[in-house]
């Protein structure tokens, strides 16, 4: 029998599929933690930089500026993260995480790698790698092909 398998009907149907079960973890994990997962790349984000101008956060999440103020807001009324105009320029802001935001981040990302870790669970030990090589090369094609900035962690 021929193979027919259409790859890049497969491939789309993947994404689709892994799209909606992270969208489900996303959900799962706001119930555990209170943050989603953008919120936690957010707080990731800023704590690495130490401080953070509003205007920069949506380009380096990939992410519409609406969507950042969307996301943002939650984080400042909580207390996670503070937010401070600029000496130089009163209408720059800049926000920073606060010490509440640290343990939230730092709870959010136990709960995520322990939860990863029953995923991986399922997966023979032997093929852990291969699945970061294939998800790293599928984000670098499209990363190069559609030009996405450089996100969190990169």
């Amino acid at each position: 029998m021929k193979n027919d398998i259409n790859i890049e009907e497969k491939i789309i149907d993947t994404v689709r599929e892994l799209s909606k079960t992270l969208r489900f973890f996303d959900r799962k994990s706001q119930n555990n933690t209170g943050v989603t997962l953008n919120q936690c790349y957010m707080l990731d984000l800023i704590r690495e930089n130490k401080i953070m101008p509003l205007s920069d956060l949506h380009e380096r999440l990939g992410i519409d500026k609406s969507t950042t103020t969307r996301l943002i807001e939650p984080l400042l009324k909580r207390g996670l993260l503070e937010k401070m105009k600029a000496e130089h320029d009163k209408r720059a802001s800049y926000v920073v995480i606060t010490k509440l935001g640290e343990e939230v981040y730092e709870n959010a990302r136990t709960r995520s790698f322990k939860s990863i870790g029953k995923v991986l669970e399922q997966i023979p030990q032997n093929k852990h790698l291969q699945v970061v090589e294939s998800i790293d090369m599928l984000l670098d094609a499209f990363n190069v092909i559609y030009k996405r900035p450089v996100a969190v962690g990169a």
